[in-house]
């Protein structure tokens, strides 16, 4: 821990250097705590959770280290107005679509009358998430008006879930130099890696607000939602494909090799959000016209004496072309993040995290309909308006 002597000596060996460039507030911190300047001649210890994950635009983090070599002390303040950012992605899709190169560019402008030398650079970013939390699971009663739903009186416990807020660093890795009133782009990222094209339907209509915990109630019985067939690519932010890091949102442009290998073919602009290691990244290409779904929810029961919920739904795929389709479809289960399938009608994969419920290789023959059918139970329901 620092003592106030230490404290009066930090103080005084960057008065100067703060003053200097007008800076009136920063953040000091050891491996021992977080501590806060201000006026800069009063130092101030506080707890970290008051100001720990501080991320503004534009922070600039600078090493001291005290005479006797003994601290090591973070000093991070915020320099609003000093550089203007951006993140762009290019991608070139092979003439198959199988094969994808693929790379980052973080683009950085000093608008200051600073030089930086051999700087560390790290991009922020928060994240929310929701993390368990013991929980007791509330008895339930079979809401279903089908005679064929199977529901147990009482569903498995389940642990409720809290919103977390997490922050991440992107860390080149090498450091930057960069003159005064200049503009430097950097390659954070550059690979090749095959991509699995297929055909989607993603049905996928509204989600609860996950950042203020609050769930979705509203019925939408017998309303119709259609949802068109896009043929997609998707990939995974894996190591094999020499990613796995934490990718920053950005615009990505794509282009697409002619099948003479010289000439280019522009597919789409758009934008991409923030990717975790492991996780996987869809692009879209094109609506297949003539290939749809239509979901209709057949059922829907809100109980607000032990805060439940059931719904069903029909999936009804339409292929209205000549041609036999094969097709993906997506839903997800989104009015809360605790639920269970009771019913399902046809084959799945089933990723309870997301919440995401997933029929892959559906074949459809031409001018054709099929049907998917499935019923699901919230329960634990928190933060519910019955006003």
């Amino acid at each position: 821990m620092v003592n106030g002597k230490e404290q009066r000596t930090i103080a005084g060996k960057i008065e100067e250097i703060l003053s200097e460039n007008g800076i009136t507030k920063v953040f000091l911190r050891n491996a021992n705590g977080i501590f806060i300047v201000q006026n800069v001649n009063s130092i101030t210890q506080i707890q970290g959770k008051e100001v720990d994950a501080v991320i503004g635009n534009s922070t600039l983090e600078v090493i001291l280290v005290s005479e006797k070599n003994e601290h090591l002390i973070e000093l991070t303040y915020q320099a609003p107005n000093s550089f203007e950012t951006s993140i762009k992605y290019n991608a070139m899709l092979s003439a198959d679509d199988s094969q994808m190169d693929f790379n980052g560019i973080f683009s950085i402008s000093n608008i200051t009358d600073h030089s930086f030398s051999n700087a560390d650079l790290k991009l922020a970013f928060e994240k929310t998430s929701l993390e368990e939390i013991p929980s007791s699971v509330s008895s339930s009663t079979s809401y279903f008006k089908s005679a064929s739903s199977s529901i147990s009186s009482k569903p498995s416990p389940v642990p409720a879930k809290k919103t977390v807020r997490e922050n991440y660093k992107f860390t080149f890795p090498r450091k930057i130099s960069i003159e005064r009133k200049s503009n430097k782009k950097l390659v954070f990222v550059s690979t090749s890696f095959p991509v699995e094209k297929l055909n989607l339907i993603s049905c996928i209509s509204s989600t609860f607000d996950e950042a203020r915990n609050i769930p979705t109630l509203r019925s939408n019985f017998q309303h119709n939602m259609n949802f068109n067939a896009r043929k997609v690519i998707k990939f995974r932010n894996i190591p094999a494909n020499n990613l796995g890091v934490f990718l920053p949102s950005g615009n990505l442009t794509l282009n697409r090799r002619e099948e003479d290998g010289v000439g280019v073919q522009k597919v789409l602009e758009t934008s991409i959000p923030h990717s975790e290691p492991l996780g996987e990244l869809i692009l879209d290409l094109e609506i297949l016209k003539g290939i749809y779904c239509v979901k209709t929810q057949t059922n829907f029961v809100f109980n607000d004496k032990d805060l439940s919920m059931a719904e069903s739904f029909d999936l009804w795929l339409t292929n209205d072309t000549i041609s036999q389709v094969t097709l993906n479809v997506e839903d997800k289960f989104h009015r809360w993040h605790t639920y269970r399938l009771v019913d399902c009608n046809a084959n799945h994969t089933l990723d309870k995290e997301e919440g995401k419920i997933t029929w892959v290789d559906i074949m459809i023959p031409p001018k054709t309909k099929c049907r998917i059918s499935y019923s699901v139970l919230y329960f634990n329901i928190e933060n519910v308006n019955l006003a």
